[in-house]
C-alpha cells in the first residue's frame, strides 16, 4: 500500500468529504493449498455443467474441478483403477470410460459417469485393451480402435459402441495393429488413424475408417516419420497437424507434419524442443498450443504454431515440468493443464488470449463522470446523469452497438450524479438517489426503453448518494447506506409492482462508497465503505432478505472503500484494492482478500502488482478476474491485471489505452465486449469510450438465436454453427476432446456465472440444447439473465434469456463436423 497525494484524491472524488477514524491491520500470509496425489495416464473431460472430470491415473480415484474454482474436489471412485484408458463425452452428457491398465493388466471393463447423479455405473464389457483410441462419431456412436493387451501385444481389433442400445458391435479390423496411435475425426465424418507402436516397432502407416461403410482402408500416403506418443490435431482447413512423439529407438521427435488425405504429408517447421507424451490444443484463434512432454527429461516449455502452420513460436513457461498430463480448453480460450509428472502441482492454467482494446469510438454527446450505464434488452446501452464539473446532468443517451453511434433519449426528471441504476425484470431501468448540487436526493425514476421516457416512481424514505442498489431474488431492489441525512445507517427495498419503498432492518454499520454483492443463496454481502465508527469486526455484514436480518461476517484483514468486490464462480467473493477509510494519509491498498460464505471467513489473497482504487473488476467465463482502470495515487492506472484462482496469482495485462481513466462506467455488451465510457483523467471529464474485446481474433464462433426458461426452469437454447471446427485437444488416449457446446448463464446484476448443464433425457443438437433444471440457482432466475454458447472455447453472441422461450423446431443429434461453418 502507498499513501496517495492529498490533492489528487480530492480532485478524483469531486470534493466528496471523507469521514475517517481508524487504523488498519497488516495482511496475513496466504496459507498453502492442499495438494492432490500426482497422476498420469489419466483422462480429463469437460462436462456440460462446467466441471472438469479427471479420472484415473492414480488408482480408481477421480477429481472434479468446477471452472474457476481454486482446486478440484475428490469425486466418486471408479470400480477399478485405470490408467491409459479413454474417456468420451457422449451426446447425452454422460462420460464413457473404456479399458486401461489396472497395475500391469489390461482391462475389458467400461463405465459411465452421470453428471446429474454424480455416480459411476458399469457399462458393457469389451475385449481387454489399453493405450487405444475412442472417437465420437457423427451419429453419436463411439469407435474404439487398437490398443494393447500388454506392453508387447498391439491390437488391430476395433469395436463400435451404440449408446442408444448400450451395446458393442464388432467392426472391421484395422490393416495394422497399433497402440499409442492417434485417431482424428475428419470433416467428412471419417476417422484418420496414424502411427503408433506396431509389432515391436513404431509405424508410419495411416489408415482411415468410414462409418457408413463400416470398414477400414489404407490411405495412399504414410507419415514422413514413424512415431508413437505423438499428437494429431485437425485444423479448420482440413489438414491434420502431427507433432512430436518418439521413434523406434525411443528418442523424442522434434518434427512436425501436416497431413491431408488427398495429398499426403508435408514437412512442417521443427519444434524448438523434441517432445513426446505432450499435449496439443487448438485455440479459438486457430493457433495450436503444445505443452510439456518428455525430451531427455520432462519439459516445462510450451510452443505455439502459427495459423498457417509455417512456424513455431515460444509459448509461456510452465510452472512445473509436465509429461503425460492433460490439457483442456476452457471457455474463452484458457488452457487448463492437469497432472502428469508434475508433483504437488495438480492444476495450472495458460491464457494466450488477453483481448484487445478498441479506441477511436464515437464519443458520448455529453462528457460525464459519476454517471450510470445500463445494458438494455435490445442490446443498446443507456447512459444517464453524471456530472460535468461543476454541473450535474439530466441528459441521457443510448449507445447503439451495431452502428457505434450515440442517440439522445429522454432527459431525467431530475439532474443527478453518484446515483444507482438497476435493470428490472420488465426491461425498465430504476434510477435511485444521487446528488444534485448541494442536495442529496431521495427521488427515484424509471426509464421506459420503448418510449424513451422517464417516469417518477416512489421516493426513498431516506435521501442517499454513494449507496448500493442490489436486485434480489424476488425481483425487489435493496438500497443500502450512502451519504445524506440518516441514509448511511438504513436500508430499504423497492417493489417494482407497487412502486413503493419499504424500510428494512438497519445495517449494523453506517457506510457509503461500499460494495454489495448478491451471493449464491440470495443473501447480500456488504463490504467496507467510509463512515464514522467503522470497526474491523463489522467492516462486512450479510443481509438475509427472507429474515430481514443483518449478520456480521468474520473480520476482514483491511478496511477499504472505493474497492472492487467480484463474485467468483465458486461463490466466494474477491475484494481488491481500495482506500483505507481510517487513515489520514489516504493509504491505498495493493492487497486483496477473499470471503468464503461457507466458512464465514476472510482469507488473504495474492496482492496486486500495485495499489489502486476506483477500478473495475470483471469475472471471465473461465473464472479468472480481469482488473483494469482506476487510480494508483500517482495518476490513472495504465496497466491491467488478471487474477487466476487456480494458482492464487496475478498477471499483468494490457491496461486502458490513452492514459487510463477513473470513475468510469463499464457495461457488458451483447456483442461480447465491455464498453468503458466517461469518467475522469486528472481534472478532465471524459466523453470518450473504449471497448475491451476479450475474444479478439476468435474464429468460427457459434450463433445464439434464442434462449429462454421453460415451465420447468430449464433453458431452451437454439442457434447455428454449434458444430466445432475441430476437436479442442489432440485425440490421444489421455485428452478427451471437447465435443460440443456449453451453455453459460450470467446474472446481469450480480455478475454470477452459472453453467446450465444438460438435461440427461435430451441430446445436444447441432443447433440447440435443453439445459438441466436451474432450480439450484434461485437468485439467478430473478431479473435479467444473459446466455452465451461456447464451442471449442469460442463464444457466441449474448442474448437475454426470455421467461417464455420458443423451443427449437427440432433437437436432432449433435453432429461434430465443419460443413456448416460460416
Amino acid at each position: 500500500m502507498i499513501a496517495a497525494p492529498l490533492p489528487r484524491i480530492l480532485t478524483s472524488l469531486l470534493a466528496v468529504t471523507w469521514l475517517l477514524c481508524m487504523g488498519s491491520l497488516p495482511s496475513l500470509a496466504q496459507p498453502p493449498s492442499p495438494s492432490a496425489p500426482a497422476r498420469s495416464g489419466h483422462t480429463a473431460t469437460l462436462l456440460r455443467d462446467g466441471r472438469l472430470l479427471v479420472a484415473g491415473g492414480h488408482g480408481a480415484t477421480t477429481r472434479l474441478y468446477p471452472i474457476g474454482a481454486p482446486q478440484a474436489a475428490d469425486g466418486p471412485p471408479m470400480s477399478a483403477a485405470r490408467r491409459s484408458h479413454t474417456a468420451t463425452l457422449l451426446i447425452d452428457g454422460r462420460v464413457f470410460v473404456v479399458g486401461g491398465y489396472d497395475g500391469g493388466a489390461a482391462l475389458g471393463s467400461t463405465a459411465f459417469f452421470d453428471p446429474a447423479s454424480g455416480q459411476w455405473q458399469d457399462g458393457p464389457p469389451l475385449a481387454e485393451r489399453a493405450r487405444h483410441t475412442a472417437t465420437l462419431l457423427r451419429d453419436g456412436r463411439v469407435l474404439v480402435a487398437g490398443g494393447e493387451m500388454n506392453s508387447t501385444l498391439p491390437l488391430s481389433s476395433t469395436a463400435i459402441f451404440d449408446p442408444t442400445t448400450n451395446e458393442w458391435h464388432a467392426a472391421d479390423t484395422m490393416r495394422q495393429p497399433r497402440a499409442g496411435h492417434t485417431a482424428t475425426l475428419l470433416a467428412d465424418g471419417r476417422v484418420l488413424v496414424a502411427g503408433g507402436d506396431s509389432d515391436s516397432s513404431v509405424t508410419a502407416s495411416t489408415e482411415v475408417f468410414d462409418p457408413q461403410a463400416g470398414s477400414w482402408s489404407p490411405t495412399e500416403f504414410d507419415l514422413q516419420f514413424a512415431r508413437a506418443g505423438h499428437t494429431a490435431t485437425l485444423y479448420p482447413d482440413g489438414r491434420v497437424v502431427i507433432v512430436g512423439g518418439y521413434d523406434a529407438a525411443g528418442h523424442a521427435l522434434g518434427t512436425t507434419e501436416l497431413f491431408a488425405l488427398a495429398s499426403g504429408s508435408t514437412a512442417g517447421p521443427d519444434l524448438t524442443a523434441a517432445r513426446a507424451h505432450h499435449t496439443a490444443t487448438l485455440l479459438p484463434n486457430s493457433r495450436m498450443l503444445v505443452t510439456g512432454g518428455t525430451g531427455s527429461t520432462p519439459l516445462a516449455t510450451s510452443e505455439m504454431l502459427a495459423v498457417g502452420g509455417e512456424s513455431w513460436m515460444e509459448g509461456p513457461a510452465l510452472a512445473t515440468p509436465r509429461s503425460s498430463h492433460t490439457a483442456t480448453l476452457l471457455p474463452g480460450g484458457t488452457v487448463l493443464l492437469v497432472g502428469g509428472t508434475a508433483t504437488e502441482d495438480e492444476l495450472e492454467s495458460i491464457d494466450l488470449l488477453a483481448g484487445t482494446w478498441e479506441t477511436s469510438l464515437p464519443a458520448m454527446t455529453f462528457a460525464r463522470t459519476a454517471h450510470t450505464a445500463t445494458l438494455l434488452r435490445d442490446g443498446s446501452i443507456l447512459v444517464a446523469g453524471g456530472v460535468f464539473a461543476p454541473n450535474p446532468l439530466r441528459a441521457a443517451e443510448r449507445l447503439l452497438p451495431a452502428s457505434g453511434e450515440w442517440q439522445v433519449t429522454g432527459d431525467l426528471g431530475q439532474e443527478r450524479f453518484d446515483h444507482t441504476a438497476t435493470l428490472l425484470a420488465d426491461g425498465s431501468v430504476l434510477v435511485v438517489g444521487g446528488q444534485a448540487g448541494t442536495t442529496t436526493l431521495a427521488s427515484a425514476e424509471r426509464y421506459d426503453p420503448g418510449t424513451g421516457t422517464w417516469n417518477t416512481t416512489g421516493a426513498l424514505n431516506a435521501a442517499r448518494r454513494l449507496h448500493t442498489a442490489t436486485l434480489l431474488a424476488d425481483g425487489t431492489v435493496l438500497a443500502v447506506g450512502g451519504e445524506g441525512g440518516s441514509g448511511t445507517a438504513t436500508a430499504e427495498r423497492y417493489d417494482p409492482a407497487t412502486e413503493g419503498w419499504s424500510v428494512m432492518a438497519p445495517p449494523m454499520q453506517a457506510r457509503s462508497d461500499h460494495t454489495a454483492t448478491l451471493l449464491h443463496d440470495g443473501s447480500v454481502l456488504v463490504v467496507g465503505g467510509s463512515a464514522l465508527g467503522l470497526t474491523l469486526t463489522n467492516a462486512a455484514e450479510i443481509y438475509d432478505p427472507v429474515l430481514d436480518q443483518w449478520t456480521a461476517t468474520g473480520a476482514m484483514h483491511a478496511l477499504r472503500t472505493r474497492h472492487a468486490a467480484t463474485l467468483l464462480t465458486d461463490g466466494r467473493v474477491l475484494v481488491t484494492g481500495g482506500l483505507d477509510p481510517a487513515d489520514v494519509n489516504f493509504v491505498i491498498h495493493a492487497s486483496a482478500e477473499i470471503y468464503d460464505p461457507a466458512q464465514n471467513r476472510w482469507t488473504p489473497a495474492a496482492s496486486l502488482a500495485g495499489p489502486r482504487f476506483n477500478h473495475t473488476a470483471i469475472v471471465l467465463p473461465a473464472g479468472d478476474v480481469l482488473l483494469f482502470a482506476g487510480e494508483t495515487g500517482m495518476g490513472e492506472a495504465t496497466t491491467g491485471e488478471r487474477y487466476r484462482p487456480t494458482g492464487n496469482r496475478w498477471e499483468t495485462t494490457a491496461g486502458m489505452p490513452a492514459g487510463g481513466r477513473t470513475r468510469q462506467s463499464v457495461t457488458l455488451g451483447l456483442d461480447g465486449g465491455f464498453w468503458v465510457c466517461g469518467g475522469q483523467q486528472g481534472v478532465d471529464v471524459l466523453g470518450s469510450c473504449d471497448r475491451l474485446d476479450v475474444q479478439a481474433g476468435f474464429v468460427s464462433r457459434p450463433v445464439l438465436s434464442a434462449a429462454g426458461f421453460d415451465s420447468q426452469q430449464r433453458v431452451v437454447a437454439a442457434g447455428s454453427h454449434w458444430r466445432p471446427a475441430a476437436t479442442a485437444s489432440s485425440d490421444t488416449t489421455n485428452s478427451s476432446a471437447v465435443n460440443g457446446p456449453l451453455l453459460l448463464l450470467r446474472h446481469l446484476d450480480s455478475g454470477r456465472l452459472f453453467w446450465a448443464g444438460q438435461d440427461g433425457s435430451t441430446a445436444v443438437a447441432a443447433d440447440g440444447m435443453v439445459s438441466a433444471a436451474t432450480t439450484t440457482a434461485p437468485a439467478l432466475l430473478a431479473g435479467p439473465v444473459l446466455a452465451t454458447v461456447f464451442v471449442n472455447g469460442a463464444p457466441s453472441n449474448r442474448r437475454f434469456v426470455d421467461a417464455t422461450p420458443s423451443e427449437p423446431a427440432a433437437l436432432h443429434l449433435y453432429l461434430p463436423a465443419i460443413s456448416d461453418l460460416p
